[in-house]
């Protein structure tokens, strides 16, 4: 069987451009969706962070490997994609923009094989997804996150601390959507503080997008404030 085709580095900045548009829309429909929808039936609201898939799109079902630093080679498969000419393949985040870097091998019934690197230029402060577009450039699949880590195999985030569920005593509602669990060095750590924290990304932990192993505090990212009533309990 044929490789996936990689989309010319020039067509993929030139891609780029149109889908920030998207990426936006995306953010409105995972911030908002739910609440929308909380409005028009009697039904609590259902979480539509960044580890849920907007309804407007099929979630794609297999990403691996889950993390890793930039420069990961990313193996993509899904059976659940409309049946369409031709499947292009890129990675952002949500609210940002991403850059389309591949193009998938469609079967006939909707099944999708594709690969691709995760950019140099990818942070371990924030999460990013897979996205599949079709001829058009319009969004039809996206995957759950994947955790970008540095040379440590660490990732970054800022935050709300909740109270936790399923094994956590507290989970960290990041500022891109996100949920983890946390474990580790949580001393000084409570709930309802703004935090920022260091340290391994956890699959499977927690009943969530899996779980920080913290083992640093941190100054909270300054590019994310939190509301006005809140402090950072513990940060060093």
């Amino acid at each position: 069987m044929s490789r996936p085709r990689r989309v010319p580095p020039g067509e993929g900045v030139r891609l780029w451009f149109s889908l920030v548009v998207w990426g936006i829309a995306l953010l409105l429909l995972s911030l908002g969706g739910g609440h929308l929808a909380a409005q028009a039936t009697s039904s609590p609201p259902q979480s539509t962070g960044v580890d849920s898939t907007p309804p407007s799109l099929r979630h794609i079902q297999e990403v691996e490997p889950r993390s890793g630093p930039p420069g990961t080679q990313v193996r993509i498969y899904t059976e659940n994609m409309p049946p369409q000419g031709k499947v292009l393949v890129g990675v952002g985040a949500i609210g940002v923009g991403f850059e389309v870097l591949s193009e998938g091998l469609q079967g006939q019934w909707g099944d999708v094989t594709a690969s691709l690197q995760i950019p140099e230029s990818a942070t371990h402060e924030r999460p990013l997804r897979i996205i599949f577009l079709n001829g058009l450039f319009s969004p039809v699949g996206l995957s759950d996150p994947f955790h970008v880590t540095d040379g440590r195999g660490l990732i970054r985030r800022t935050g709300r601390v909740q109270a936790g569920e399923a094994g956590c005593t507290l989970l960290l509602e990041g500022t891109h959507g996100e949920r983890y669990g946390l474990t580790g060095s949580l001393q000084g750590v409570e709930e309802g503080g703004w935090v920022g924290v260091e340290g391994r990304w956890e699959e499977g932990r927690c009943g969530t997008g899996g779980a920080i192993q913290v083992t640093r505090l941190l100054a909270p990212d300054p590019e994310s404030p939190p509301p006005p009533a809140s402090a950072p309990p513990g940060a060093r």
